[in-house]
């Protein structure tokens, strides 16, 4: 073997390690950019604080008790509102509507069918996600566009707790509030406060609205 042909495979052989350092060197600064990178993501946004509706109820309710077909959710009216006969017009878990006497406001209260969705979505989301499932299938029950207004909400009246949810279909001309729970039975229930003009009189103020849909929820048990 001539000294040239040592020399070159002696040359060959430093080339190929530097290569092969500079392989090594260039994965660990990839795998550190990596881990960089890592550490310095975002934390996930703070979880809202729920709002604080009042334990007790603001304006007059009627001692009479409306039931779930269960037992295990009831619930007051207003003073001065009276129920309505609902079973005629088909309303699918519906188990009582109440309205007061102008018919500007109307309270709904229903139940939500527990099928694998809802489960599903209840396990992985909570009543946030039950809140989102309730427009989605409230909008293909309606067949119309309906828009949810700002974001669910967690709320607790009294030791009760709900999220709610506001949503209309007619560019806020008239807004529906929904209220979430869930009872020591593990039933999904919803309370629905709904605004309406078609008698041709004044919806209430929206401060006497809120109060309303407050003060029923104060008074539900579950």
């Amino acid at each position: 073997m001539s000294v040239m042909s040592t020399a070159r495979r002696s040359l060959f052989g430093k080339i190929a390690e530097q290569y092969v350092v500079a392989m090594i060197f260039l994965v660990v600064v990839i795998c550190l950019q990596g881990c960089i990178a890592v550490k310095q993501e975002a934390p996930p946004p703070p979880k809202p604080r729920a709002i604080q509706f009042a334990d007790k109820p603001t304006i007059p309710m009627s001692d009479d008790i409306i039931a779930s077909d269960a037992g295990d959710f009831v619930a007051h009216l207003p003073k001065g509102w009276f129920l309505v006969n609902h079973e005629s017009k088909g309303l699918q878990n519906v188990f009582a509507v109440g309205t007061n006497p102008d018919y500007t406001l109307s309270i709904v209260l229903s139940s939500m069918k527990r099928d694998d969705e809802v489960e599903r979505v209840y396990q992985r989301d909570g009543l946030i996600g039950l809140a989102k499932l309730s427009l989605y299938r409230r909008s293909k029950r309606t067949q119309s566009p309906l828009k949810m207004i700002g974001t669910p909400q967690e709320v607790i009246a009294g030791t009760k707790e709900y999220t709610t949810y506001s949503y209309t279909d007619d560019n806020s001309v008239t807004i529906t509030r929904v209220a979430i729970c869930r009872s020591t039975l593990g039933n999904i229930y919803e309370a629905s406060l709904a605004e309406f003009t078609f008698s041709g009189k004044s919806l209430p103020p929206k401060v006497q609205i809120e109060q309303t849909f407050a003060s029923i929820l104060a008074m539900t048990d579950f």
